[in-house]
């Protein structure tokens, strides 16, 4: 999606907040605040600097709740 003009930022979004409007569960989930799921990933880089660092999992939270330490670990 970068390669298409869009900038880190607005892919994240793409995948996340209007995903879950696109699905219809933007009420509990696509958003990290007070009262969502927290289903999230933490990364050891950047995006926004490079979108590529999304593939660069740290840990891994379902529920807010940690289930992962990252990709192979």
């Amino acid at each position: 999606m970068t390669e298409t003009g869009l900038t880190p930022m607005q892919v994240i979004v793409a995948a996340t907040q209007n995903g879950a409007k696109l699905l219809g569960i933007n009420n509990t989930c696509g958003t990290l605040q007070k009262g969502m799921k927290a289903d999230f990933m933490m990364l050891n880089g950047d995006p926004l600097k490079d979108i590529k660092q999304t593939r660069n999992l740290a840990a891994v939270y379902k529920d807010g709740k940690k289930v992962g330490n990252g990709v192979g670990k």
